[in-house]
C-alpha cells in the first residue's frame, strides 16, 4: 500500500494527456488494455515531488469524459489515478486508503507525519505559498501536543488561501482503536446552518425560491397549524434567526411555537434552519438530500458530505469522546436536520467555503443577501461590563446562514458548532480570500479548534469576543 499520493494535472481536452508525465512499466504487455491486472512500478517527478504508485488496475475507457471515470470501478472512494497509455484513456483503481482530489486542474500531495497526516493541493491559486506551508508545518508540528493538552482524541483542519483551499491535515484518533485519516468524516454540529442557507440562496439566484414568500404556502408543521404568525415566517426570516422558535423544541416541552412574533427579534434557533429544510422538500417535492445534492454538493465538488444516513461512510466516521474518556458512538438521521449533524471532511467543507467566498467578492443578489446584517447587535455584546467595544466590530448580526461581522478594513463571516461531544469553527474574510474549517471530536474541542484558529487568522478581536 503506498504511504504518498502525487496526483498530477489533469487535462480533459480531447486528445490531450490526462496524466503529464513518465511512462509505465508493465509485465503484462500489450494486454494492459483489456482489462488486465498487473503490477506497475514508476518513480514520476513533477513540481518536485515523487510518488511510488503500485497495484494498479487499468480499464480500457477511452469513451468516457473524465468526470465519467471518476465513477468506474469500485466507486469514487477507489478511483484514485488518470493515465493516457497506448493512445487510450484508461482509469487506474490504486490500491490505497486514498481518495483523488474532486478538482480536475489541481494536483495533490500528501504525507503523514508521527499521528497527522496532511494533503496540500499544489496547483490551488497563486497566493503565497510560502505562508500557506509554514502554517501547515505550525499544525503538524504543534497538533499533536495541543491534542494531548486538551484530551481532545482528533482535529481535522482544511486552509484556504487566495479564494481555493491549500491544504488539509488530520491528527489524533477517530476511534479507540483508529486513526483519523483524510477521509474520515467529522460531525458539522451547528455549521451545517450555513449550508442549508447556501442551498436556499442559490435556489433563489435561480429564480426558484423567494426569500420572502410564506413558507407556509408549502409547508406548516403541524404543532403551528392555525397560528396567526404562518405567513409571516419565510426563508429570510428562518435563515436569519428570527423565527421566535427556541433553539429546539425540547425546549417547550417539544411542542414548536412562537415565543413572539417573526422578524421582531432575533434568536438563534435550529429549528428554524429544519422549518426551511421541511419547506423545501414540500415545495419542490424531493428529498432535501437530492437537492443539497445537486445545488451544493456536486457543483462544489464536495463528495464526501450527507445530511442523512449513509452506509457507505459509516467505517469512516470519527467518534466523540468525553473528558472521562467515554467514547460516544456516532448516530445518523434518517432525515436531514439541517441545523446539524451533516457528516464531512474538512476538505469538502473548505470547498464548500471557497464557493461560497469567491462568491462573497461579487456583486450578485445571493451575495448582497448573504451579508445584509438583519439587526445590529454590537450594543448587546459589547461595552461597559461586556466585551471590550476595542474587540468589537462596526457591526453585527446575523445575515443568511452566516454570523456576519463588519471590521473597518475586512467582513468576516463565521458559524462555530457545538454538540456535547462534537466541536467546529468555520471563517473566511472576502476581501483577503482566506479562510478556514476546523473539526474536532472531544467535549474539550472548542480548546483544541481555540489554537489551530490564532495559527491560521489573527483577529484577538473576533477570539475575545466569541470565548476562544
Amino acid at each position: 500500500m503506498t504511504r504518498k499520493i502525487q496526483m498530477f494535472q489533469f487535462s480533459d481536452i480531447p486528445g490531450q494527456p490526462i496524466v503529464v508525465c513518465g511512462d509505465f512499466e508493465s509485465s503484462a504487455g500489450e494486454e494492459r488494455n483489456q482489462g488486465t491486472h498487473f503490477l506497475a512500478q514508476r518513480d514520476c517527478i513533477q513540481s518536485g515531488f515523487r510518488s511510488d504508485l503500485q497495484s494498479l488496475e487499468f480499464r480500457n475507457s477511452s469513451h468516457q469524459s473524465w468526470h465519467e471515470l471518476l465513477e468506474i470501478g469500485s466507486g469514487r472512494e477507489h478511483v484514485k489515478f488518470l493515465a493516457l497509455l497506448g493512445g487510450s484513456a484508461v482509469i487506474a483503481a490504486l490500491v490505497s486508503t486514498q481518495t483523488i482530489n474532486s478538482n480536475p486542474q489541481v494536483g495533490l500531495t500528501e504525507s503523514r507525519d508521527s499521528s497527522c497526516v496532511s494533503e496540500r493541493f499544489e496547483a490551488a491559486g497563486g497566493g503565497d505559498a510560502s505562508s500557506s506551508a509554514s502554517k501547515l508545518t505550525k499544525l503538524v508540528q504543534s497538533l499533536p501536543e495541543w491534542l494531548t493538552e486538551t484530551q481532545v482524541p482528533a482535529t481535522s483542519v482544511a486552509y484556504i488561501e487566495d479564494g481555493q483551499v491549500q491544504w488539509t491535515v488530520v491528527c489524533g484518533q477517530m476511534n479507540e482503536s483508529e486513526p483519523a485519516t483524510l477521509e474520515t468524516r467529522f460531525n458539522t454540529a451547528s455549521i451545517a446552518k450555513p449550508m442549508v442557507a447556501e442551498i436556499a440562496l442559490r435556489l433563489f439566484s435561480h429564480g426558484e425560491l423567494s426569500l420572502d414568500e410564506p413558507m407556509s404556502s408549502h409547508w406548516v408543521d403541524p404543532d403551528l397549524a392555525g397560528s396567526q404568525y404562518l405567513d409571516r415566517l419565510t426563508p429570510r426570516i428562518a435563515l436569519s434567526h428570527q423565527t421566535g422558535f427556541p433553539n429546539w423544541r425540547r425546549m417547550t416541552d417539544d411542542k414548536l411555537e412562537f415565543r413572539w412574533e417573526p422578524g421582531s427579534q432575533t434568536g438563534y434557533s435550529g429549528e428554524g434552519i429544519r422549518y426551511v429544510t421541511h419547506y423545501i422538500e414540500a415545495k419542490f417535492n424531493k428529498p432535501f438530500e437530492t437537492v443539497a445534492r445537486n445545488m451544493l454538493f456536486r457543483p462544489s465538488g464536495m463528495n464526501d458530505a450527507s445530511f442523512v444516513a449513509d452506509t457507505s461512510i459509516q467505517d469512516d466516521i470519527a467518534w466523540g469522546r468525553t473528558n472521562d474518556g467515554e467514547w460516544s458512538e456516532p448516530f445518523f438521521n434518517e432525515e436531514p436536520l439541517g441545523a446539524g449533524d451533516v457528516w464531512i471532511t474538512s476538505a469538502d467543507y473548505a470547498r464548500f467555503l471557497s464557493a461560497v467566498m469567491q462568491d462573497a467578492r461579487s456583486q450578485s443578489n445571493q451575495a448582497k443577501e448573504r451579508k445584509s446584517i438583519n439587526r445590529d447587535e454590537v450594543t448587546q455584546w459589547c461595552g461597559e461590563g461586556k466585551t471590550p467595544l476595542e474587540n468589537c466590530p462596526a457591526r453585527m448580526g446575523f445575515g443568511i446562514g452566516w454570523y456576519v461581522y463588519e471590521y473597518g478594513d475586512e467582513t468576516v463571516f463565521a458559524h462555530n458548532g457545538s454538540n456535547f461531544v462534537d466541536k467546529s469553527l468555520a471563517i473566511f474574510v472576502p476581501e483577503t480570500q482566506t479562510g478556514f474549517v476546523a473539526f474536532a471530536n472531544g467535549e474539550n474541542g472548542k480548546a483544541t479548534i481555540s489554537k489551530v484558529a490564532r495559527a491560521l487568522y489573527d483577529n484577538e478581536g473576533y477570539y475575545a469576543l466569541e470565548g476562544y
